[in-house]
């Protein structure tokens, strides 16, 4: 029973390690293709953009969000 074992761990990670390098070393061309395309701008650079900001300082700020918290604690005291 113990060899049993020992045979199947030995074949279980000669498998996972073929799904591996075929999953990782293969050079599929159409989809690193497509996945440079998609990561350029209109410019062609690889350049990659993110847009931050605060989102309790827009609460404070904005007059809807004011009212709605308002309403809402109106609506949870009766």
């Amino acid at each position: 029973m113990k060899n049993g074992m020992m045979i199947w761990n030995v074949l279980l990670s000669l498998v996972a390690g073929y799904l591996l390098i075929v999953s990782f070393g293969s050079n599929n061309t159409k989809s690193t293709k497509k996945n440079n395309t998609d990561a350029t701008d209109s410019s062609g650079s690889k350049h990659f953009k993110i847009a931050y900001f605060e989102m309790d300082s827009v609460a404070a700020n904005f007059e809807l969000v004011k009212e709605v918290k308002t309403e809402l604690s109106k609506r949870n005291r009766t």
